[in-house]
């Protein structure tokens, strides 16, 4: 299947890429918040078709929808979430071993206890978009973050991802970048060296094409 026929909402190519391309050899990626599994299958097919399957992604999400789901209940399994219909849509990419659902909470403690602290080279976080549940996110998961990781941060045109982004950034790194595109997304590097932000977020001066 492929991810423009899933259901659902995703312009954020660049910074998917991005944590493909930048991840080392038999890294770990976490994305927060799947939903019906259209972003994860445009990761996924990235890493099939670059043959980077030394890399394991683990989509965690409650299954359940959030506010902005409210209307989006066709997939709806008798258990009350859109679990099993996500995982068919996974299903060929769990089946080759490097995708793992986690169904839970992103703030629930026993998940978060399952991994050890430095276990992710990248972390999504696309979870809910309201203020509280962003700035959870950063505070839960930052510490599960390798040094050197990157975190990134979808959808910073919504003031609630925008404002909670800053403050929960604020005492880790001493900068971060908002890279503008289709839609705005963030990247914050678990590093002082200021070359790695570099790296990640090359920024094309407004007059280049002129």
């Amino acid at each position: 299947m492929k991810y423009y026929d899933i259901p659902g909402w995703f312009n954020g190519h660049e910074q998917y890429d991005k944590a493909v391309d930048f991840c080392p050899q038999n890294g770990k990626i976490l994305e927060i918040g799947c939903f019906y599994g259209r972003s994860t299958t445009y990761m996924c097919t990235n890493i099939v078709n670059t043959k980077r399957t030394d890399i394991n992604v683990w989509a965690l999400d409650t299954f359940k929808g959030s506010s902005e789901h409210a209307t989006l209940k066709d997939f709806v399994g008798k258990d009350g979430t859109f679990y099993e219909k996500t995982k068919e849509h996974l299903k060929s990419f769990i089946d080759q071993g490097f995708l793992h659902l986690v169904k839970s909470r992103s703030d629930d403690q026993k998940t978060l206890d399952s991994f050890d602290d430095k276990f992710f080279d990248t972390i999504i976080v696309d979870g809910a978009h309201e203020y509280d549940q962003v700035l959870d996110d950063i505070e839960n998961w930052w510490p599960k973050l390798k040094d050197n990781g990157v975190m990134l941060f979808d959808d910073m045109y919504m003031e609630s991802v925008s404002q909670a982004t800053h403050k929960g950034l604020a005492n880790k790194v001493s900068e971060f970048s908002i890279v503008m595109g289709k839609e705005a997304y963030g990247i914050a590097c678990k590093s002082n060296d200021k070359s790695q932000m570099d790296k990640l977020a090359k920024i094309t001066p407004e007059n280049y094409f002129k």
